[in-house]
């Protein structure tokens, strides 16, 4: 059905034979199907080496306490997320303490900081979990600006939703500047 070319596609009788001699064939027992499936590869990232190394070395550069972006693009249907999460796995494997959030931006987004929206979400929610000793040394400067951009934050543990009054900013510009400067540290402290 994939065939780049038209031609070389089935047709629907031939689409049809292939379903009814499914139908025809016994049905697997449960038991079967687990076992297949418990037999089943991991997949294999072929010709992946690259990306996979520069991702590894992004990690090792966060182990010495710098920040580190990458960005993973390419064509869509090329493989990217399945290379971060397969990444993401390994590295989660090698050391159970890593915290990693994710977000995603789509061709054409309607809004800014689409991309973020999930990121700061599940750092939310992250907070939320964390012992209430560990709050207040997590409170980062322009807080009320952070949470005005992002308001999701409001729901963050008490004493993060206590935010600092920090000056009165008009300039929209400086505002999310600020904020994200805020969201920068909050990260960094989250890091040590």
């Amino acid at each position: 059905l994939l065939h780049p070319d038209p031609g070389q596609r089935p047709d629907h009788r031939r689409i049809a034979a292939v379903l009814q001699s499914a139908q025809q064939r016994p049905p697997r027992a449960r038991s079967e199907l687990a076992a297949v499936r418990d037999e089943s590869l991991p997949p294999v990232f072929v010709g992946r080496t690259e990306p996979l190394s520069r991702l590894a070395d992004a990690l090792a550069t966060l182990g010495r306490g710098q920040a580190r972006v990458v960005v993973v693009e390419g064509p869509s249907g090329i493989g990217k997320t399945a290379l971060v999460q397969h990444f993401l796995r390994s590295a989660r494997q090698t050391d159970p303490r890593l915290v990693v959030f994710c977000g995603r931006c789509r061709e054409n987004e309607a809004l800014g900081y689409r991309a973020f929206d999930a990121v700061v979400d599940a750092l939310s929610d992250y907070l939320r979990g964390l012992p209430a000793a560990e709050d207040e040394q997590l409170l980062p400067p322009y807080l009320v600006e952070l949470s005005k951009l992002f308001p999701v934050l409001a729901g963050a543990p008490a004493p993060l939703r206590v935010a600092r009054q920090s000056p009165e900013v008009v300039d929209s510009v400086d505002q999310r500047h600020r904020a994200f400067q805020g969201l920068r540290e909050l990260l960094a402290r989250l890091a040590r």
